[in-house]
């Protein structure tokens, strides 16, 4: 196991620490005290004149940051630019000395460049081990103080157990993935069992194929019977070739006879009408005389009305005979005009339907023709014509045996990815088992430590326990690390305690844990720091505190330094620091004085 001493401290241009200053921080085992005066604010007593800030420099040496988490920008002396601060260590027999400076920030080791890793590993404590285990800063949580589960987490930080964890949550991520890799094949696998199922059965097709066979014998058979049939009737009706149309009866004299007679008729008709006409005007003439004497026109009196009547009656009958005679003519002409006109009529349709059959005969000839190439075609065709089921028997049954193999394949994975899930199951909750394992060793030790600085601070017989997991009212469980405070007369929750007590058990867990973590890490650090630890302390509680951590110093061969605003009892301290805070700075006046 490394011993390392922190030996002193330098820094300029550092908060408060406007000038280079040197201090001194190593010596006897022992408990010493870092007090002052802040003669820029006499009010304010031993506030604000830079005791602090020595703890910050060197957490911001060591880590980049001050204990709260403060950048370099925010910790540059009031008008300065940059700021430095270096750290000597003894580790072992040999010295280091650890400087940074910054802005920008500048990491050195021994007066060469250093990466923070290199720094690390030379204290043997990250940022968060140290703060928890050699420097316990302002007002900065202490583990009591901390939520269940951000215990749990510190834990596993400062003692390294996160590593399990992150084993746990490695081999959880890999089981996942493997999960969806699963459920990816399962999906291959049913999707290709059911290209397997909707594949058609072949020995179906095989029957559908000899089916096929025997249907397009009988087929071929039956297209060339009906196309030797055609053939035959071709060469028959090639044989009846189409005589000479014979002459068609001229049309043109019935025609003729038809016309004149029309022309007659219609002569007779208008005769008949005119003579229609005349007999019209006759009877309006009589119908006239016989009411009128006088002209209408000039007015004068008729002189032979009545010889005007009867000269006129005696044509109307004239006239009506030849209407008569007339009307008997067309009566006979229309007769012999229909009859004229059916013998033409009936000679054009005769010609007609002579000449029709003729085309038509031609046509069916060629039509003929026609079905008997067309026919040809499709006995040629279906000759040819390969079997459709013998094709996809074929490929039915290759489809088939890739198939299978593929399902062959991924059933092959399908075993690889469950046997390896279980072997992630089973890591994933090893390594959480392990971790446990570990966790509940160090609570245990935890346990002990405590219950040891309890007694010292005045807590007799008091105890802290810790579980790692608590089941919460509904049934689930709540992880992180649980303390539960026991007196001798009961136990309760950390929040039900005075102050006083609660301080105690604090410091008492904060105490046990700073030794587990740096004898899990490795090292002992020689020197610890207590920033206000007093908190709620009474005088009796501030007595034990400085009874235990002197006693600490001595069995544990360390130099605790404590600083603290109350009024402490300076012979409880082997050595006193003194700063003092002045319109120029903060500076180091008297250190080492004895009690």
């Amino acid at each position: 196991m490394r011993v390392i001493t922190l030996v002193d401290v330098s820094l300029d241009k550092f908060r408060s620490f406007s000038s280079p200053a040197t201090i001194p921080m190593a010596g006897t085992p022992g408990l010493r005290l870092i007090t002052g005066n802040n003669l820029a604010e006499p009010r304010l007593g031993a506030n604000g004149v830079g005791k602090s800030t020595l703890f910050d420099a060197i957490c911001f040496a060591l880590y980049g940051t001050s204990i709260k988490g403060l950048r370099a920008s925010d910790l540059v002396s009031h008008g300065g630019s940059k700021c430095e601060v270096s750290v000597t260590l003894q580790v072992d027999n040999a010295l280091h000395v650890v400087r940074r400076t910054a802005p920008p920030s500048r990491l050195y080791l021994d007066g060469e460049v250093a990466e923070q890793g290199e720094v690390d590993r030379l204290v043997g404590l990250s940022r968060s081990r140290f703060l928890n285990s050699v420097v316990f800063g302002q007002a900065v949580p202490l583990f009591l103080d901390l939520p269940v589960p951000a215990r749990g987490d510190l834990l596993d930080e400062v003692l390294g157990l996160e590593v399990w964890m992150e084993a746990a949550q490695l081999a959880g991520t890999r089981h996942s993935a493997k999960v969806a890799d699963l459920n990816v094949t399962r999906r291959d696998k049913a999707r290709v069992q059911g290209q397997i199922e909707g594949l058609p059965d072949l020995a179906a097709l095989k029957a559908q194929e000899r089916d096929w066979s025997r249907q397009h014998a009988d087929k071929v058979c039956e297209i060339r019977q009906f196309y030797d049939a055609l053939v035959a009737e071709h060469a028959k009706m090639l044989k009846q070739k189409p005589g000479e149309i014979e002459a068609v009866a001229d049309t043109s004299l019935q025609k003729k006879a038809a016309d004149d007679l029309q022309t007659v008729v219609t002569d007779l008709r208008v005769k008949m009408g005119s003579v229609k006409s005349e007999v019209g005007r006759l009877s309006e003439e009589v119908e006239f005389l016989t009411e009128n004497d006088t002209c209408p026109t000039c007015g004068q009196e008729i002189d032979d009305a009545a010889e005007h009547v009867t000269h006129a009656q005696e044509k109307i009958k004239e006239l009506e005979a030849e209407s008569s005679r007339l009307m008997a003519q067309v009566k006979r002409h229309d007769g012999r005009l229909s009859a004229a006109r059916d013998i033409w009529q009936k000679a054009v349709r005769v010609a007609t339907e002579t000449a029709t059959e003729h085309r038509l005969l031609a046509s069916r000839i060629r039509d003929k023709a026609a079905e008997v190439d067309r026919v040809h075609r499709v006995l040629s065709q279906s000759i040819g014509e390969s079997n459709p089921y013998t094709e996809q028997r074929v490929g039915v049954a290759e489809r088939r045996r890739e198939l299978r193999a593929k399902l062959s394949e991924i059933d092959a994975s399908e075993a690889a990815l469950l046997a390896e899930m279980t072997g992630l199951e089973y890591w994933r909750g090893g390594f959480r088992k392990v971790r446990l394992f570990c966790l509940e060793r160090v609570l245990a030790e935890l346990t002990v430590e405590t219950r040891n600085v309890l007694a010292a601070l005045g807590l007799v017989d008091w105890r802290i326990e810790f579980s790692t997991s608590t089941e919460t009212k509904s049934g689930t469980t709540k992880l992180g690390v649980q303390a539960e405070v026991r007196s001798p007369e009961s136990g309760s929750k950390l929040e039900m305690l005075s102050g006083g007590e609660s301080q105690r058990a604090r410091l008492a867990v904060s105490l046990g844990l700073a030794n587990l973590i740096q004898r899990w890490s490795g090292v002992r650090w020689t020197t610890e720091i207590f920033d206000e630890p007093t908190a709620f302390l009474s005088h009796e509680g501030i007595e034990d505190l400085l009874e235990a951590l002197g006693t600490r110093a001595v069995t544990q061969q360390r130099s605790i330094w404590l600083s603290d605003h109350r009024s402490l009892d300076a012979g409880s301290f082997t050595g006193v620091m003194w700063i003092e805070k002045g319109e120029d700075g903060s500076r180091a006046t008297r250190g080492w004085l004895s009690a």
